[in-house]
């Protein structure tokens, strides 16, 4: 009896880490605390201002697209057309954007103005959330091409305009393109170049207009013109327009989705210049606080900023480099670079950003040494300073070796919050 007692008591014990490895089992998790939102009345209206969309009927949304992203990651949860939308949807409690787009987006296009409305929205345990309505707006860099009486009469058939916006999108108008182009607002990609190329009376002519700080929403008017118009007719009575003085001039005015004009450019040509034969008087210097009187910004000789450069001939003894001077200091100087030339951008753009700041980069880090090693100023040789020298004597001749328009972009920010820009225009043929 006494054994038996013993080895039920040793078959006792050998049991009890099996009972203990089934009390230890995790519980099963928790149920995930959802709430529901509510699409049934999801609304989307299409503001339209300036009929940016006149070459697509918004009147229809059924392919609007429809995403829905979790703040806290970034990521996309759920997308569909909107004709597809359920009426309700279960999601995990937190916080949501929800996007509404007319298509995705496009570096460039015709007929194809894109629109973007969005709304934040949070999902409450056991709770039901109404979205309501999204409004979207026009999100693109609308373009248009314009030509004066005088010049269409005389360019040839070979006529072309080819802009070029957030480095990769490109179209090319012809004289018989009446349509709008749409370009996709890309940050860090802010000057648009739109590039006239025609045969006027035996002669090649080209004028580059370039146009920086572009904005989303914005229509730009681009209209290329004689540089000087044939009204006024000779004695004898005859208007004479051809040989080798031939030039092209343009004038831009940037409209907004809410039609305020926000740009009114008008380029200036070598001889036109104010002081020359013809140019007229001297402006007016402008009135002290404004902020082209903070900053003195010098091209040296033969380069140019109203007129486009070629990035042939530079070296040591004709250098390639603007002196920006401020006169309370400078805070930032901000740098951007773009290329009708993908292969420029993406040769570029492995060894250098296409946009920096160089008042803020360590000349002991990368990108800034990287930068500091083409010899131009980062850090503190450039922030608090009253002079710096922009030098790409080293960088314009590389250039020659991608054919296209390239451009330099340089806005200047002093301590006061002042500001001006400039852009130096390349073109390699």
């Amino acid at each position: 009896m006494r054994t038996n007692i013993l080895s039920l008591a040793i078959c006792a014990a050998a049991m009890l880490p099996m009972y203990s490895c089934n009390d230890d089992k995790p519980l099963p998790p928790a149920e995930e605390k959802t709430g529901s939102l509510d699409l049934s009345s999801l609304g989307v209206e299409v503001e339209e201002k300036e009929n940016e969309a006149e070459s697509r009927a918004v009147a229809d949304l059924s392919d609007f697209i429809i995403k829905i992203s979790n703040n806290a990651t970034g990521t996309a949860v759920k997308e569909w057309k909107y004709a597809e939308t359920p009426e309700v949807m279960t999601l995990p409690v937190g916080k949501y954007n929800i996007d509404v787009e007319s298509h995705k987006l496009e570096k460039s296009g015709w007929d194809c103005p894109y629109y973007l409305g969005t709304k934040a929205f949070e999902i409450a345990e056991s709770k039901i959330t109404d979205i309501g309505t999204i409004v979207c707006s026009f999100q693109s860099i609308r373009v248009s091409i314009l030509y004066s009486d005088a010049l269409s009469s005389q360019m040839g058939e070979d006529t072309r305009v080819t802009v070029v916006c957030n480095d990769e999108g490109t179209l090319t108008y012809t004289p018989s393109e009446k349509r709008s182009g749409y370009f996709a607002a890309v940050p860090g990609s802010t000057t648009l170049v739109a590039t006239f190329r025609s045969t006027i009376h035996g002669s090649i002519v080209e004028q580059v207009t370039s146009i920086p700080d572009v904005k989303a929403g914005t229509h730009y008017k681009i209209t290329f013109r004689l540089n000087r118009e044939p009204d006024v007719p000779t004695e004898e009575g005859d208007i004479t327009i051809g040989g080798e003085g031939i030039k092209v001039d343009s004038s831009v005015v940037g409209e907004d989705k809410n039609g305020n004009v926000i740009v009114e450019e008008d380029p200036i040509t070598g001889e036109e210049r104010p002081g020359t034969e013809g140019g007229g008087e001297e402006p007016t210097p402008p009135e002290p606080g404004d902020d082209d009187d903070q900053f003195t910004i010098t091209p040296s000789e033969g380069l140019s900023f109203t007129e486009a450069n070629s990035p042939d001939g530079w070296d040591t003894d004709k250098p390639c480099l603007v002196v920006i001077e401020s006169k309370a200091g400078i805070n930032n100087l901000n740098v951007t670079i773009g290329s009708s030339n993908t292969d420029f951008t993406s040769s570029a753009g492995e060894m250098l950003p296409l946009d920096f700041d160089l008042a803020t980069l360590d000349k002991n880090s990368k990108p800034g040494s990287d930068i500091a090693s083409l010899g131009l100023p980062v850090g503190s040789e450039v922030r608090g300073k009253n002079k710096v020298n922009f030098d790409i004597t080293t960088l314009a001749p590389l250039l020659a070796g991608f054919e296209g328009t390239h451009t330099f972009t340089l806005k200047v920010t002093d301590v006061n919050g002042a500001s001006v820009s400039r852009t130096l225009t390349f073109v390699a043929k």
